[in-house]
């Protein structure tokens, strides 16, 4: 879960079946949808179906590098930041 100060994003579902959390909202995404996340908003996408889930991420704004990046929750083990 991360948000970003100076980016937005918008996904195209390409492929697969995926969860996609904006703030406190949860929407199953399927092929040919799209999410709009707004700068600020807490986001994260997870991947429901049995396959890959494919998506494509456009990102507009005025930075889109790590500094931008707020962590809140990560499954990976990079460190949060809040």
């Amino acid at each position: 879960m991360q948000s970003h100060k100076f980016r937005a994003e918008h996904w195209f579902i390409v492929s697969g079946e995926g969860l996609a959390e904006l703030n406190d909202d949860i929407v199953t995404v399927l092929p040919g949808d799209s999410v709009d996340v707004s700068i600020s908003v807490k986001h994260r996408i997870t991947n429901r179906g049995e396959g890959d889930l494919v998506l494509i991420e456009v990102q507009t704004g005025t930075s889109f590098s790590e500094d931008d990046i707020i962590r809140y929750e990560d499954d990976y083990g990079r460190v949060a930041q809040k």
